[in-house]
């Protein structure tokens, strides 16, 4: 009688423990399962956009590894889930915005498991691979296919274009604020340049600073 008594006591639970981590039994990784998204992204990007496709590809997949925000396909999501799925018919913009952030949920992948967080991992590597296929269908959708790879490289171009006027106002109004610590606009883009303001060469950084500089009046300029 004490015996069965004390099987029942030690009987575990079936519900299992979240803080720890599943044991590694029969299944592949989160970043196994996510990483031949990003080639086949990338494949896409190049089709459509050539070598300037690997380039813009490769820059937002930066973008998003470099987001300090552990839960940014989360947060790209919720601010383009409503004009997305408002549309009757994907577009361009719908395939690209889709495109990034799949990217995004790919990158939470790999930042997640990195920090030994699989669930989460595992949560983010599901949610990537939802928007991929949301990716797809408006990729594959007919009789729209051809009209939307057009407009698709059309798109890149301009979301390329987008982000570098962005980045440019960025470095011109940090400048802007600090010109006066500089001795010179070379000093100033090499400040810019050694704290990684942007993601650009050092020589863009002096272009931009001096484009703004020669558009102050001449008093005001170094």
């Amino acid at each position: 009688m004490s015996k069965s008594r004390n099987k029942k006591k030690s009987k575990k639970s079936s519900i299992p423990d979240f803080n720890k981590k599943f044991p590694k039994i029969g299944y592949r990784n989160p970043i196994a399962e996510t990483f031949h998204i990003v080639g086949s992204i990338e494949e896409i990007f190049i089709k459509v956009r050539g070598n300037t496709g690997k380039k813009e590809f490769w820059d937002i997949f930066k973008t998003c590894w470099d987001e300090k925000n552990s839960k940014f396909g989360d947060k790209l999501s919720k601010e383009f889930d409503k004009d997305l799925f408002d549309k009757d018919e994907p577009d361009a913009n719908y395939i690209l915005i889709a495109a990034i952030i799949t990217i995004a949920y790919v990158v939470d992948t790999m930042k997640a498991y990195k920090a030994n967080k699989e669930l989460f991992a595992w949560h983010y590597a599901c949610r990537a691979h939802t928007w991929f296929g949301f990716m797809l269908s408006g990729i594959n959708s007919v009789p729209y296919h051809n009209n939307i790879i057009s407009n698709f490289a059309k798109k890149g171009a301009m979301a390329s274009h987008a982000e570098n006027h962005a980045m440019r106002k960025q470095v011109q109004d940090w400048y802007g604020k600090l010109k006066g610590n500089f001795k010179s606009m070379s000093k100033a883009a090499e400040t810019a340049f050694e704290e990684k303001l942007v993601p650009v060469t050092h020589r863009t950084l002096y272009e931009w600073i001096r484009e703004f500089n020669k558009n102050l009046p001449s008093a005001s300029k170094l």
